[in-house]
């Protein structure tokens, strides 16, 4: 009978352990799970731009640079900064004359993937 006994004693802990073990699971699984959801909200809440992104800001940088150089020589526009984010042109420095102002707006408006132009250049 001690015998009978401690093998019900022995397959009960196996059960507990068994049950155990399977919690442990569960826990871990919906850790790992809240852990994964959590880094997910955190990343894209401040996520840095994506890569295609900057890129197609680099190329659109080059190309009103280019736009604003081959016209008239660039002369009027040496002093002009060009700045793109999301497609969204920002022209900073200073022109010689207003019409200089009102031009570097229309090229660069006038270059491919162009969303918008933020004009903040200044006539000397």
């Amino acid at each position: 009978m001690a015998a009978m006994g401690s093998g019900h004693s022995t397959s009960g802990k196996i059960e507990f352990m068994r049950k155990r073990r399977s919690r442990r699971t569960s826990f871990d699984f919906a850790w790992v799970i809240l852990v994964m959801l959590l880094a997910g909200c955190r990343s894209s809440s401040k996520q840095p731009e994506r890569v295609s992104n900057l890129l197609d800001d680099k190329t659109t940088i080059a190309r009103v640079q280019q736009v604003l150089t081959n016209a008239a020589n660039g002369a009027a526009f040496t002093q002009v900064q060009v700045i793109s984010t999301n497609s969204i042109v920002t022209l900073r420095g200073t022109v010689t004359n207003q019409e200089a102002k009102e031009r570097a707006s229309q090229l660069a408006g006038e270059v491919p993937r162009v969303k918008g132009i933020k004009n903040e250049l200044k006539v000397k």
